[in-house]
């Protein structure tokens, strides 16, 4: 009796891991559109101090759809604007690139478009840079990236002038030691 009582639980526990079967669909990545740029200007993009806190430009780029076997990604897309001198083709050691998480249009304002050019990006002030920007999409982990159009522009940086005016006579003096 013993016995056949280990048989049957045997076949029990057999019948059972026999029996499960996986039902695994694997989704896998089909396609996606890579984004366009545009910009709300051409040509020149206007950088001055006493008009820093008007808009410099407004970039506006498309979704790129990224599609998965299982339709439409709902995943959260990240953008990257990079911007480049001309002709480095974005790999020069100067060239800035801004996350911008789910948005598709970015507004500068000169103050920061300056900022970007002259303190991150270390271009000469009062001196005509040619500059281009593109658009890169990426999901998760900076996966699937996809890269947009290029838009090409020139931009003159400005110096932000001191705070506090400097004494006529060329000296300046601290108290301490």
């Amino acid at each position: 009796m013993q016995n056949i009582m280990k048989l049957v639980f045997t076949f029990l526990v057999a019948g059972v891991f026999l029996s499960c079967k996986k039902n695994v669909s694997m989704i896998t990545y089909d396609s996606g559109t890579a984004p366009v740029i545009s910009a709300n200007k051409s040509g020149t993009i206007p950088l001055s101090f006493a008009t820093k806190d008007n808009e410099a430009i407004t970039f506006s780029w498309t979704n790129p759809a990224y599609k998965f076997s299982t339709g439409v990604s709902s995943q959260d897309v990240s953008y990257l604007i990079e911007v480049d001198t001309v002709g480095a083709n974005f790999t020069s050691p100067v060239k800035k690139s801004l996350g911008i998480s789910k948005d598709i249009s970015k507004t500068f304002l000169q103050s920061e478009f300056n900022d970007v050019l002259f303190n991150q990006m270390k271009l000469v002030a009062g001196m005509v840079h040619n500059i281009e920007v593109r658009i890169t999409s990426t999901l998760v982990n900076s996966s699937l990236p996809l890269t947009s159009n290029i838009l090409k522009f020139s931009a003159t940086p400005y110096v932000i002038p001191p705070k506090v005016a400097p004494p006529t006579t060329g000296r300046l003096y601290l108290v301490g030691s």
